[in-house]
């Protein structure tokens, strides 16, 4: 990572579950801003705290569990940011990471996920293209509104044009 990981987490001081990092590439003909991606998160991944060496927060494992071996990969849908400038982006995914470690914190929440995506040339079985999510009702009526001021448009521009014409 570029910026320290403090400055990256900023005042995030709630108690949670270990974050995690992940790093993957994506296809660079996807790697556009408002693009929603589907990413398959591994099993284990790297203590953010220690890059993988091993600390007190993760037990001195370096790596933590996000889920049990015989549960089901865990996707996790990102959408690019609309100021996407760069070819790395990091991006926080709070409740994406690791569970609690120990039965005394069982009751938190899961850490974040701290996922560094960069744009390749290369396809891979980790990302893959998701679904943008469903607007909100404020967002339809929006759209509504700007539709039939759309049409409304063309159809006293196809009036106007027919005028002109001599056809009415």
């Amino acid at each position: 990572m570029s910026q320290p990981l403090a400055q990256v987490l900023g005042d995030l001081d709630i108690p949670r579950g270990p974050d995690v990092l992940f790093s993957t590439q994506v296809p660079l003909r996807w790697y556009r801003p408002g693009t929603v991606l589907r990413i398959a998160v591994p099993e284990r991944l790297s203590c953010a705290d220690c890059q993988g060496g091993g600390c007190d927060r993760c037990e001195r494992k370096g790596a933590l569990r996000l889920r049990a071996a015989e549960e089901e990969t865990e996707l996790v849908r990102v959408t690019l940011p609309q100021s996407l400038t760069a070819s790395n982006i990091q991006i926080r995914l709070p409740h994406a990471g690791a569970l609690p470690l120990s039965s005394q914190e069982e009751s938190l929440p899961r850490g974040h996920l701290l996922l560094s995506l960069a744009a390749e040339d290369v396809e891979n079985d980790v990302v893959s293209l998701g679904k943008p999510a469903p607007l909100s009702e404020d967002e339809r009526r929006v759209l509504a509104k700007k539709s039939i001021i759309v049409i409304g448009s063309l159809v006293l521009l196809f009036i106007f044009l027919l005028r002109l014409s001599g056809w009415i």
